[in-house]
This record gives structure tokens, sequence and C-alpha cells, in this order.
């Protein structure tokens, strides 16, 4: 079981998993990347989707 009445912590959820899976997962110094986008706002004059491309939607 892997929540004991809601209070497990994440940290100690991950650290049953590896337990019982033999894994070695962790939360430990995620990379933290933002990319930069310059954009702007254009107007387009598009026809509509064909049926067939939005009847499984």
């Amino acid at each position: 079981m892997l929540l004991n009445n809601k209070t497990e912590t994440i940290e100690s959820i991950i650290n049953k998993i590896n337990q019982n899976h033999g894994l070695k997962l962790s939360l430990d110094n995620r990379p933290f990347i933002k990319v930069r986008v310059k954009s702007e706002p254009v107007n387009l004059s598009l026809p509509p989707l064909p049926d067939h491309f939005v009847k499984h939607i």
C-alpha cells in the first residue's frame, strides 16, 4: 500500500516504490529550462477544416 491515511510524503512514496521494485527513482535537482520565444500575432484567412478531420474529436 503506497498511501497510509494520507500521511505519506512524495519522498516516502518514492522510497517505497524503489524498495518494492528495486528502482532508483528520485526528484533531486531537476533542471529548470526556460525557452524565450519572440512571437507576434498574425491574422490568417484559413478555410474551415474538412468534416472528416474533426469527425472523431
